[in-house]
């Protein structure tokens, strides 16, 4: 079954399971199991349900769980592809009090957020009873990402339909009254829009995706965790069996040493004499290697390293204007001591499209050096330039 998805892994678990939480006065449950077979991915299950204790008795604690947030409290809203665009969903909201999920599309992007609070406790409720959950979606925009699984062009949902051409979305249309459901097909199965959904969120977690972005941090010590897990119980078998092995074949080659000792007490003397001239070799190795990283050369903290490390990372798409390391707090007067921001590096642009600037600091981000960055600012000056600015603080 689904022959697209051969030779997908997912920390060596044969079953996990993606579930779709659909908020409301009564929350609903829809679940879509899986098992990895060899090279095969099935679907062994289905279901929907308004009790959390019948996914305790369907899905067991063992199995991963990956989350998707729907219904009252979700806002999924089409906004421009540049600009500050979540001031236009949040309006005046503190983005700080929200989880945010963005699908950066071509004209346009498509952005899903919920309280913070609401599904903290949607996580907590599944970690309470034992569950691990290593990643969540927001929203039916991720389904961008299963679009290559059907062939039509509309993606009809419980709350309305996705619009998609050339293979991306251009349009959510929203619907008050339900409808008949549409099944489509994918490999061998048929699907309904919602189970896609689900389905696309569990590809974004196997094959993460540069057009989405969200607070991916927020259960990576789950997953980090569950993979722990893995790696511990196949070392306790592996290592149980290196034990047997290397036991058996001590045995077996214990005549062996012995004929082999006269030959190695021959060799022994020759081994400390060279040892003794490679440890001098060392020792000369250390103190020419102290000499060279305390003149300077080395040294990672010179401006001109990160004013490097910086300049080289600037992708396509954004001019730079202006970047200070180590800048002054504030003008310096008559004999007033000089103030200097430590640790601190700010910088100003602009850019075409807010997606580059996304993705740059994405890629900043991942620098050893860097311990947090903020978007100061982000301000459209014309039709085809945005002004922003970044302040980065150095670890």
């Amino acid at each position: 079954m689904l022959e697209l998805f051969k030779h997908i892994d997912i920390f060596n678990d044969k079953v996990f399971a993606v579930i779709g939480i659909t908020l409301g006065d009564s929350i609903k449950y829809r679940a879509l199991v899986l098992e990895k077979n060899k090279e095969n991915l099935s679907i062994v299950k289905s279901f929907a349900v308004g009790d959390f204790d019948e996914i305790k008795k369907e899905i067991k604690t063992n199995v991963p769980i990956i989350l998707n947030f729907s219904g009252k409290g979700i806002i999924s809203k089409k906004t421009r592809a540049n600009g500050n665009y979540i001031k236009e969903v949040l309006f005046n909201g503190n983005p700080d009090d929200f989880y945010i999920y963005t699908v950066f599309q071509n004209a346009h992007n498509f952005v899903s957020i919920c309280r913070k609070e609401v599904i903290d406790e949607q996580i907590h409720k599944f970690e309470k009873t034992k569950y691990k959950t290593i990643d969540y979606s927001i929203g039916p925009y991720v389904a961008c990402l299963g679009k290559s699984m059907f062939k039509e062009d509309v993606l009809r949902l419980d709350d309305g339909e996705l619009i998609f051409a050339n293979g991306n979305i251009t349009d959510h249309v929203r619907r008050t009254k339900e409808s008949l459901v549409v099944k489509y097909k994918v490999g061998n199965n048929n699907l309904d829009g919602n189970e896609i959904v689900l389905l696309s969120s569990l590809l974004n977690n196997l094959y993460p995706s540069d057009i989405i972005d969200y607070d991916n941090e927020l259960l990576s010590a789950n997953l980090n965790d569950q993979k722990l897990k893995k790696v511990f119980d196949y070392c306790s078998v592996g290592t149980l069996a290196l034990f047997l092995l290397t036991l058996l074949g001590s045995y077996m080659l214990l005549g062996h040493y012995n004929e082999k000792y006269v030959e190695y007490e021959k060799g022994l003397y020759h081994f400390n004499d060279n040892y003794s001239q490679i440890k001098k070799m060392e020792e000369d190795l250390i103190n020419k290697r102290f000499i060279v990283e305390n003149s300077g050369v080395l040294n990672k903290n010179f401006i001109s390293f990160y004013i490097n490390e910086i300049a080289s990372s600037v992708p396509e798409g954004i001019l730079l204007g202006n970047l200070k390391v180590n800048p002054l707090l504030k003008k310096v007067k008559g004999s007033e001591p000089i103030s200097i921001g430590t640790n601190i590096i700010l910088i100003e642009g602009e850019t075409n499209n807010s997606f580059y600037l996304n993705q740059w600091v994405k890629k900043l981000k991942t620098k050893p050096w860097t311990n947090k960055i903020e978007i100061l600012n982000l301000n459209k000056v014309d039709r085809n330039a945005d002004l922003f600015s970044l302040k980065i603080n150095i670890k």
